[in-house]
């Protein structure tokens, strides 16, 4: 039989048509709901009230360990979920995807295994579909391109306020040493090898602690004898970097331009105010576009495809220029009125998806008592 249709046959019984509600279970890589993640949490809970899915929330603590045990719990359970979503860390992936391949549970990861791998470790677990036929595929954002679009807007912003050819001085404050940040150090070090005009001087990880950017970042203006420009790997952090540029006597968006990642509610005030230049972000919708494709996946749908992956969501910027559109869609909870259904493949039936943040505008825009029309 053509490997293509037994690959199809094999799908095709792990994907049952569901008429009732499908029952997911999101594995959070966080020990604890920050503002960041009660957004994540919020608006996956309202897209999973349009699609119909019974959605459980459980944090992983933030580390391996506690995480294998909660798959180890969810394995053994009389009462198995119809799909799990979880941050797979490679050196419990082997373990944990026989686990749930042994137990027929279905499962997405968060992860970015083509980015910096080993052969080692691509060896024992392959692709999605190829050696576990369960993992359906990987959900991750597009962190390179991220980072790469808020540099290349803070070199602009820096480059309007300084002589013409003056050279630039950029840092980058990371947060940890996970694939995450590798892809931003990759992207913000793409777009400053790009431009003769720019150097970074550093690239620093903070441990995601505000005490530690803000004193980082004052010592290395006075080590490099200034700074012009600062991508944080946070907002948290990258708020960090303006009060401590503040206390060294630094005017923000005019002597040095910062930016930072997530879309925090103090990042809207810092931008409103003009002391954060832009913030990175929309992954706070990367949950809940992640269950728009199970929807469709459990409507016979082709939306996982087996093989080396790529990026699911792209990151967009926030400035004092859009600002208020986009905290339209965000901190005013009008993700609520949204319908997520509207975005599925099952109801365009189209061939792509568009999880853009512009056709979350205009969708919002569009829509009145929940239709899609």
């Amino acid at each position: 039989m053509n490997v293509k249709v037994v690959l199809t046959l094999i799908l095709l019984s792990i994907t049952s048509y569901k008429v009732c509600a499908i029952n997911v279970t999101y594995i959070a890589d966080t020990n604890r709901y920050t503002p960041f993640w009660q957004n994540v949490h919020d608006i996956a809970h309202a897209a999973a009230q349009d699609l119909d899915i019974n959605l459980t929330f459980i944090q992983g603590k933030g580390h391996r360990l506690l995480q294998d045990k909660i798959i180890e719990k969810i394995v053994n359970a009389e009462n198995k979920p119809d799909l799990l979503i979880f941050m797979a860390h490679q050196r419990s992936a082997f373990k944990n995807f026989t686990l749930l391949e042994q137990a027929k549970i279905p499962f997405v990861t968060l992860s970015n295994f083509s980015y910096n791998d080993n052969s080692i470790h691509q060896e024992k677990i392959a692709y999605p579909q190829e050696e576990f036929k369960y993992w359906l595929g990987e959900h991750y954002d597009n962190h390179f391109q991220g980072a790469y679009l808020l540099m290349d807007y803070l070199i602009s912003r820096s480059k309007q306020s300084k002589p013409k050819n003056t050279l630039i001085k950029a840092l980058s404050i990371n947060g940890d040493f996970a694939s995450q940040s590798l892809e931003k150090s990759a992207g913000l070090t793409h777009k400053i090898n790009s431009d003769e005009q720019t150097i970074i001087v550093q690239d620093i990880v903070a441990q995601w602690d505000y005490a530690k950017a803000k004193s980082h970042f004052k010592s290395l203006y006075q080590r490099h004898k200034g700074i012009d420009i600062v991508l944080a790997a946070s907002d948290h952090m990258a708020v960090a970097a303006i009060e401590g540029a503040k206390e060294l006597g630094l005017k923000p968006n005019k002597d040095i331009f910062i930016g930072g990642f997530d879309w925090e509610r103090r990042a809207f005030r810092e931008i409103k105010q003009e002391q954060l230049t832009a913030s990175a972000g929309g992954h706070i919708f990367s949950a809940a576009w992640l269950l728009v494709k199970v929807y469709d996946h459990f409507h016979n749908k082709v939306v996982f495809h087996p093989g080396v992956q790529s990026p699911s969501t792209e990151f967009s910027l926030i400035n004092i220029n859009n600002l208020n559109s986009m905290e339209e869609i965000t901190y005013q909870n009008n993700f609520s009125h949204l319908n997520f259904y509207c975005f599925s493949r099952t109801f365009t039936q189209q061939k792509d998806y568009n999880f853009s943040i512009n056709d979350l505008i205009v969708q919002l825009s569009k829509q009145s008592n929940h239709s899609c029309h």
